[in-house]
């Protein structure tokens, strides 16, 4: 068995982790970021959605192709729908900015409005492969040639979706009057709401619709409506059925009647619940950003007027919104062109600052059109364009924590600094802290949709080391695999560069052990031989689970990465010896064998074969039995030839150990001895040790010490003998002439197909 340390277990809380995959994201915020759709024409109005692998969908409109793309890119920054993406649209009818969700299995749902012949509202369902499912070109949502806009979408957790826009209507005899309409289709493409719904029968104007999920199958869409020359925000629930589940006509998110609000954007509480955010004038001096959470009924649970999330008197507007995953919300500011976040709890409290928020960018700069996702641990992940450096535009991000505290850089992280980046962008979890971020680019002087990851410790890219094989350890017994991984892109940089890789096992589903610990080189490539929880014996764990952290410091507190996790078993790759010294005796019709039982740990018994040749192959068919003792006895009543193999725990069988009785009337005339090795002396040795042999017959024999790793240490004879009697001396020297060192060693006579062994102890 191959020995290698293991460090002591450590039990570490366990992670969820995306697939893995090679990292190709860039590692520098000068690089941009990966091209999603590289077909050389104009791209943009991008939307996106994760593909809940840690990667995401991204589509857009593009110039090119005359209509609306979309691409997966995966966790590690491949795209893996072609370089230029697939068309969800393959009419060649131009398009508006598309709406993208989730499926629930692995695709995605692509929403946009097409035209002019005929004008209406598509949708396009694709598989995790890129495979469309519904009709070409899209479903038509609504049958209208009617102008439509600002299409939102929600996944309806069954393969469909919801899908909302604004439709201009002829109301009263006045033509051009929007109006938001709201669709179910189903996961096979079907239409299930006739040509839509109108949230209101009021007749006002209606505008800016924003959708999510409800969280029981259904969807809340939130809009600003025109009341008495007003703009109100105003949210209705929806069932399965289209059957609206709160008051006629929606509920009113903010009971104050004058000032007007603006640009509602929606994130359901996963109780049948919203939360809203909206910008707001009800200050006659400045716009001040505002949230309400509804709950399942549709009744606002904080101040009936919204809470506001910033008390400074200034420009301030809420640009996207998220939940904090304990039934409150967090909300991206821009504030004075600076850049802010608020959290509002469940009680309707603000939580970060006195005033403003928790600042991620102060800069004197322009910034603004931020953008914002959960990190899963109550705060979030938020990018924004900034135009500090005197250039178009490039793009900066930066982390808050639930306490409110920004982490990273002062006035954030760079993402993108071409300084061709444009507004406004589309941003996802990754389903480890981190985001990915997609927006139009025109660093080679057109538009391109490009993707970059910011990870939850703001490196740009993905630091993660990859595991490349975990694979099992030839010529052991089992027990151990090496684990091999690419390095860190941190591990050669100096600051703040990789102090060590720690390699985990997983030992149950939310706990790992330290299997051992890597220091950096640095190196391109590292690798450790570990152990596994199982090997190839029956029962035993068919594969272990491995990841390997790469740590900046030996503090807890300090940065790291975890890889993907990977799997691989062990095999044990050697045989046990053969049973030695095999001997035996025949009377009678009885013949007794008898043999030393071996010292392998994992030794599982002893085959026992019988044939009628000297020469006779161990096969099925000369099978006699199989036993754990040292001895056997078989009442055959006439004189055989046994071949006995030690069997592991694995099935690994050794090479035969042959017994030819003394009698052998049944084959013919008797060899005049049978092959004998006599015990060696003396025993321990300490400067050398006689062996004397025998041999039935002439031919070809050969005597050779082995150690107990089964390596051949020393070929004491090896060719033609004689029949009969002989004598070695061996000077305890190996094959080079060096001293063995001290140990138990196995001394093996073969002839043909029989063989003896004999144990030898050699001292200093």
């Amino acid at each position: 068995m191959a020995r290698h340390s293991v460090l002591c277990a450590a039990l570490l809380a366990a992670c969820s982790f995306a697939v893995p995959a090679r990292a190709d994201w860039p590692h520098t915020s000068s690089l941009s970021g990966v091209p999603c759709g590289a077909d050389g024409g104009s791209q943009g109005y991008v939307a996106a959605a994760p593909d809940g692998a840690g990667g995401a969908f991204v589509a857009w409109v593009d110039g090119a192709r005359t209509g609306v793309a979309v691409q997966r890119v995966s966790s590690a920054g491949i795209p893996l729908w072609g370089s230029a993406g697939l068309m969800a649209n393959t009419t060649g009818r131009p398009g508006s900015a598309p709406a993208i969700v989730q499926d629930g299995s692995g695709g995605a749902i692509v929403c946009w409005e097409s035209g002019p012949s005929p004008l209406d509202v598509y949708a396009q369902r694709f598989d995790a492969g890129g495979t469309p499912q519904w009709t070409a070109g899209g479903v038509a949502l609504s049958g209208s040639s009617s102008t439509k806009t600002s299409v939102s979408a929600a996944p309806d957790g069954l393969g469909g979706a919801y899908v909302s826009w604004t439709q201009s209507t002829t109301v009263h005899g006045v033509a051009g009057t929007p109006l938001v309409m709201v669709q179910h289709v189903d996961g096979s493409g079907t239409r299930l709401w006739g040509t839509g719904l109108g949230v209101t029968s009021t007749g006002d104007s209606q505008g800016a619709d924003a959708m999510t999920s409800d969280g029981a199958g259904g969807a809340i869409v939130a809009w600003a409506e025109v009341v008495s020359g007003t703009s109100h925000i105003f949210a209705q629930r929806y069932n399965s059925a289209g059957t609206a589940q709160w008051t006629a006509n929606g509920v009113s998110v903010c009971a104050l009647t004058s000032g007007g609000q603006f640009l509602p954007v929606i994130v359901g509480d996963g109780a049948g619940g919203a939360l809203v955010a909206w910008s707001d004038y009800r200050f006659t001096s400045s716009e001040a950003p505002f949230a309400q959470h509804l709950g399942a009924t549709g009744a606002s649970t904080w101040f009936v007027l919204g809470v506001q999330l910033t008390s400074a008197s200034s420009y301030a507007e809420a640009t996207s919104i998220a939940t904090d995953d304990a039934g409150g919300a967090i909300v991206s500011v821009d504030y004075a062109s600076d850049i802010y976040a608020q959290r509002v709890d469940a009680s309707g409290t603000r939580q970060w600052g006195t005033s403003i928020g928790a600042p991620l960018c102060t800069d004197p700069g322009l910034q603004q059109s931020s953008r914002l996702v959960s990190d899963g641990a109550g705060g979030a992940e938020v990018v924004w364009w900034d135009n500090r450096n005197l250039n178009t535009g490039d793009l900066y991000f930066g982390r808050v924590n639930s306490a409110g505290t920004t982490l990273g850089a002062a006035d954030g992280t760079p993402l993108a600094v071409s300084g061709t980046a444009e507004p406004p962008m589309a941003i996802v979890g990754d389903a480890r802290g981190g985001a990915i971020v997609a927006w139009p680019d025109a660093r080679t002087g057109t538009a391109e949709v490009l993707a970059q990851r910011g990870d939850s410790l703001l490196v740009v890219g993905d630091a993660s080391p990859r595991i490349t094989g975990v694979r099992d350890v030839p010529n052991d017994q089992g027990g151990h695999v090496k684990v091999s991984w690419t390095a860190s892109v941190l591990d050669a940089n100096p600051v703040p560069g990789i102090l060590d890789y720690l390699v985990f096992r997983r030992v149950s589903p939310t706990s790992w052990a330290l299997v051992d610990s890597v220091p950096s080189g640095p190196l391109p490539q590292y690798g450790a031989v570990v152990a596994s929880s199982g090997d190839s014996t029956a029962g035993s764990a068919p594969e272990s689970v491995y990841r390997v952290l790469a740590r900046t410091g030996a503090s807890p507190a300090t940065a790291s990465w975890y890889s993907d996790p990977d799997s691989g078993r062990s095999i044990d790759n050697l045989a046990p010896l053969p049973p030695a010294p095999l001997t035996g005796t025949y009377a009678a019709g009885r013949t007794v064998l008898q043999w030393s039982a071996g010292r392998e740990a994992d030794l599982a018994g002893v085959r026992i074969y019988r044939g009628t040749t000297a020469a006779f192959t161990p096969s099925p068919a000369t099978f006699l039995a199989a036993t754990t003792s040292d001895q056997f006895v078989d009442d055959a009543g006439a004189p055989y030839v046994y071949q006995l193999t030690a069997v592991d725990v694995h099935g690994n069988a050794s090479a035969p150990a042959t017994f030819v009785p003394a009698t052998r009337d049944a084959f013919g005339p008797s060899p005049a001895a049978a092959l004998e090795l006599a015990p060696p002396g003396p025993n321990p040795a300490a400067e050398h040790a006689d062996l004397a042999f025998s041999l039935p017959f002439a031919g070809h024999a050969s005597v050779v010490a082995y150690d107990l790793e089964g390596r051949a240490v020393r070929t004491l004879a090896n060719g033609v003998l004689d029949a009969g009697a002989h004598a070695l001396e061996w000077d305890l020297t190996d094959d080079r002439g060096e001293r063995v060192p001290p140990g138990l060693y196995l001394v093996r006579l073969r002839s043909g197909p029989g063989q003896v062994i004999r144990r030898l102890a050699v001292v200093r």
